[in-house]
């Protein structure tokens, strides 16, 4: 299984890395949408949606590297 160092002296998956990505992301697009006064519940699905997208792309990158 390939592994990605994380800068913090430690490794993960790249499964789990990709995983943070998504996650991540999807917490900080959604903060932004609900600072702006959009819509919750359409925002969520957006972010749920693009976080999704960002967790592949990013898995895909990273797998084609290693």
């Amino acid at each position: 299984m390939a592994a990605i160092d994380t800068g913090f002296g430690n490794e993960v998956s790249i499964e789990f890395g990709a995983l943070i990505v998504a996650i991540s992301s999807s917490a900080v697009l959604l903060a932004f949408f609900l600072l702006l006064g959009r819509n919750p519940v359409l925002s969520l699905f957006e972010v749920l949606l693009s976080g999704t997208v960002m967790g592949t792309a990013y898995y895909l990158g990273l797998r084609k590297r290693s």
